[in-house]
């Protein structure tokens, strides 16, 4: 049987980016169109990433929150944490951060928040990612019992696996 029909993890990374001069009410009833397919389409998980939480924020109680969809906020750098208090406005069922690619240090509050997924920067001009970062993310997540899934080390460095 197809997976279409039994089921598939879906990531909608620009979802929510679609409004880019911050007017929801105009855009409301495609975002209500996309949320109905996915309400209606249990057999599937919808992982949503989103750089515009405050415009999330205002939206949420107008759409149906499904079990099924996962609602995220990029975080790559400690002055992006704020995006995390508009997440847990959000009723989605998983909320989730992304800190990818990770550019420096974070100390988040991740009450509320389910999962943590974090990786470096790839690309011939990456930025790198000190282990001290990583770590120090992983004692978070350790700490507050969350999820962790680290992405990437690149190609050539030598800082082994990230345990959690």
């Amino acid at each position: 049987m197809s997976s279409m029909l039994t089921g598939r993890h879906l990531v909608a990374e620009r979802l929510i980016q679609v409004d880019r001069d911050g007017v929801v009410s105009e855009h409301i009833q495609s975002y209500q169109a996309v949320f109905d397919v996915m309400a209606d389409t249990p057999q599937h998980t919808y992982q949503l990433l989103t750089k515009r939480p405050r415009r999330l924020a205002r939206m949420a109680q107008s759409l149906p929150w499904p079990a099924n969809v996962w609602m995220g906020v990029s975080v790559e750098r400690q002055d992006q944490a704020w995006r995390i208090n508009e997440l847990v406005k959000v009723p989605a069922a998983v909320r989730f951060v992304s800190a990818e690619p990770l550019l420096g240090p974070l100390t988040l509050d991740l009450t509320n928040i389910d999962w943590l997924i974090a990786g470096g920067e790839s690309g011939a001009n990456h930025r790198p990612v000190e282990k001290e970062w990583v770590e120090h993310l992983r004692d978070q997540c350790l700490a507050s019992i969350r999820g962790l899934t680290w992405l990437m080390w690149l190609e050539g460095d030598s800082h082994g696996p990230v345990v959690v």
